[in-house]
């Protein structure tokens, strides 16, 4: 799956009080000895209600690069580097996601202003080989399209309190209700230095294809918009264009920092 195109776009909140767009992003292409190439996509979405949401988004993204970087070239200089391959240890790779999520955490606490609360989300999509690896901290989404059985899905976690309330039967999903509570994070980075690897939500993605698709980005970019809604325009419109039209339409409902990006897995050759 060497052939690909990537699409991001990120835009500040048109609020006349909001001074600075929140988001982070980041997408890499790592290759070590002659293994395959993994591409990693990483967004942040800062937490607007707290202190220095921007600053906490930036080290997230960077604490989670360099963490993920150093795993992977450890990993490496242990293995038989001539015939080791990663593609066929997504295991490994669940692992090294979840301890450089933790350092991130770690790098944004260390960072944080003194006596002040911040925090962030964290959601990322590495893609190797065959396969991929989402993991998610916050409720930046992840979704993913199978072109084989032409099916658009959330593959990442939204921890949100709305989430919960639903799962508990409390009421359904996109009711009124649910849209009065989905703002409330259950878990984020920067709550305390030390974070609990059970709150990190990883899945592992197999068999991708000719067509496949993912996109990843901050709850912003895809404002009240359902599953059906955001496939409809992924797939009728390409590349820059489709992000644009998706900022555009979440912007009716919900006026916030957007930044997405779009991954599509294309024909070799």
């Amino acid at each position: 799956m060497s052939n690909y195109k990537i699409y991001s776009r990120t835009e500040k909140s048109k609020d006349p009080g909001h001074a600075v767009n929140e988001d982070s992003y980041l997408y890499t292409d790592y290759c070590f000895m002659n293994d395959e190439h993994m591409r990693v996509l990483t967004v942040a979405d800062g937490m607007g209600g707290l202190t220095d949401g921007a600053g906490a988004s930036l080290h997230a993204v960077s604490g989670f690069t360099r963490a993920v970087y150093g795993e992977l070239a450890e990993c490496y200089l242990k293995s038989d580097k001539d015939n080791f391959s990663m593609s066929f240890y997504a295991d490994r790779l669940e692992t090294m996601l979840r301890s450089a999520i933790c350092s991130a955490n770690r790098e944004v606490c260390r960072n944080a202003p003194l006596m002040t609360e911040t925090g962030t989300t964290l959601s990322v999509a590495a893609i190797l080989g065959n396969y991929a690896v989402i993991a998610n901290i916050g409720d930046s989404p992840v979704y993913y399209y199978n072109a084989e059985k032409k099916e658009f899905s959330l593959v990442s976690e939204l921890q949100t309190r709305a989430e919960k309330d639903v799962e508990n039967g409390l009421y359904e999903r996109y009711s009124p209700e649910y849209y009065a509570h989905d703002h409330i994070l259950c878990k984020t980075l920067g709550e305390q230095e030390e974070l609990d690897e059970n709150d990190i939500f990883v899945r592992v993605i197999g068999f991708l294809h000719e067509g496949d698709a993912f996109l990843i980005g901050s709850d912003g970019a895809f404002g009240r918009m359902q599953t059906d809604e955001i496939e409809e325009i992924i797939s009728e419109k390409r590349g820059n264009e489709a992000l644009r039209l998706l900022f555009d339409e979440a912007r009716i409902d919900k006026n916030d920092d957007q930044t997405a990006i779009l991954y599509r897995i294309c024909e070799e050759g």
